[in-house]
């Protein structure tokens, strides 16, 4: 949920205030009427809503935009192919190991896996 900023309702209030205040005058001076004052009043009322809709929007898309800006760098990095081919070398010095102390089932396990990984099966 997005809440318009407090600038735009304090902004708002004063427009009114100050619309109410010249509409007040020119009633007393009878250059305008009340009823036309109202349906004045009515369509303001009912145009600020579109307009706060505008402001909500940019405020969704600025954090839209901020978070792009953090998460976009993340995901253009390129992957470290050294961490991978460590992790192969390792799981050669596990054969080794496997092979010297007789565990050839987590042996056959490991191949498969290995097999698995390098050729995407």
């Amino acid at each position: 949920f997005v809440r318009a900023s407090p600038i735009m309702e304090f902004l708002t209030g004063i427009m009114i205030a100050c619309m109410i205040f010249v509409s007040a005058k020119l009633i007393a001076k009878n250059e305008l009427d009340v009823s036309s004052f109202f349906s004045f009043l009515a369509a303001m009322m009912l145009a600020y809503q579109p307009v706060r809709s505008l402001s909500t929007l940019n405020i969704a898309i600025q954090q839209g935009i901020a978070g792009a800006k953090r998460v976009l760098p993340v995901i253009d990095d390129e992957p470290e192919i050294d961490s991978l081919r460590k992790g192969f070398e390792d799981t050669v010095q596990l054969e080794k190991l496997y092979e010297k102390w007789g565990f050839k089932a987590k042996l056959a396990n490991l191949r498969e896996a290995r097999q698995s990984v390098l050729f995407d099966e």
